[in-house]
């Protein structure tokens, strides 16, 4: 089994069972992304999107298996949503990824 593959058959389990992440952390990415367009890489079921969009306004997402990214698509059909393999494809280009120690 390959890494898209993990989460296959347990999309409706991780959009029920998992937590969302506390608007402090978006709110400390905000603090350090001065644009408004962010990409969400591996972005499942999209729970971590949600709370993006409370912050950034224009949200892309990348989501390489197929029933995370059908559940994605079924909650958030607004959002782009799209397969590892399409990103390019779509013009979305990521020179440079942040990295820093979170401090909240």
């Amino acid at each position: 089994m390959n890494n898209t593959e993990i989460f296959t058959g347990k999309s409706k389990d991780d959009f029920r069972c998992r937590p969302s992440y506390p608007l402090v952390a978006i709110d400390w990415l905000r603090a350090r992304c001065p644009g408004e367009r962010v990409l969400d890489v591996g972005a499942g079921t999209g729970i971590f999107t949600r709370a993006l969009l409370q912050r950034f306004h224009d949200v892309t997402t990348v989501e390489p298996n197929g029933d995370m990214r059908e559940m994605f698509r079924e909650q958030l059909p607004a959002v782009p949503c799209l397969a590892a393999h399409n990103l390019w494809a779509h013009g979305i280009e990521t020179p440079h990824f942040y990295s820093a120690e979170p401090s909240f």
